[in-house]
C-alpha cells in the first residue's frame, strides 16, 4: 500500500526558448540541450505556492498531496482557483464526495416544513389561522 492516499500535483515543464513546434520534442532537445524539471505544490502557510522539486531544498516528500475525497473543501477550492498565471491550472478531479445535490437538499427542506406546518399549498397557508377583512 502506497504511503499515502490521493493524488500528488506534478507539473512537468520543458525550458527552452526557441521550440520550433515540432511533434518530435525530445529529440528536439536532445539538440538542443533542453532543461527538464518537476514544479509541485507545497502548503504556504494557509496557501499553495508552486515549486521546482530538487531547488531550494524541495523534494518530492514536500509535495502537497490533494485527497478528493476529503470532507472539506479548503484545499479543492484553491485548486480550483488556480489559474494557469501565479499558480498552474488544476486539470481532472478536484472534489468528489457524497453529498445530496442542491436540488436534493431543497426539496428535503420543502418537504421537512410541509409536515411540520400541515400545509400543503400556499393558500392553505394564507387561510390558515386568524384572518380579518379591511373594509
Amino acid at each position: 500500500m502506497p504511503a499515502h492516499q490521493g493524488d500528488v500535483f506534478l507539473e512537468f515543464v520543458v525550458d527552452y526558448d526557441a521550440y520550433d513546434g515540432s511533434d518530435n520534442a525530445s529529440a528536439y532537445c536532445a539538440e538542443q540541450q533542453c532543461r527538464f524539471f518537476f514544479m509541485g505544490l507545497v502548503r504556504d502557510g494557509f496557501l499553495v505556492k508552486a515549486i521546482e522539486i530538487g531547488k531550494d531544498g524541495w523534494t518530492i516528500d514536500d509535495v502537497l498531496v490533494h485527497d478528493a475525497h476529503a470532507s472539506s473543501n479548503f484545499l479543492h477550492q484553491q485548486l480550483a482557483m488556480m489559474d494557469g498565471h501565479d499558480l498552474p491550472l488544476a486539470v481532472g478531479v478536484i472534489r468528489d464526495v457524497e453529498a445530496p445535490t442542491y436540488n436534493d437538499g431543497v426539496s428535503q427542506q420543502v418537504e421537512e416544513v410541509r409536515a411540520r406546518k400541515g400545509f400543503t399549498s400556499l393558500r392553505d397557508m394564507i387561510l390558515a389561522g386568524d384572518t380579518w377583512t379591511v373594509e
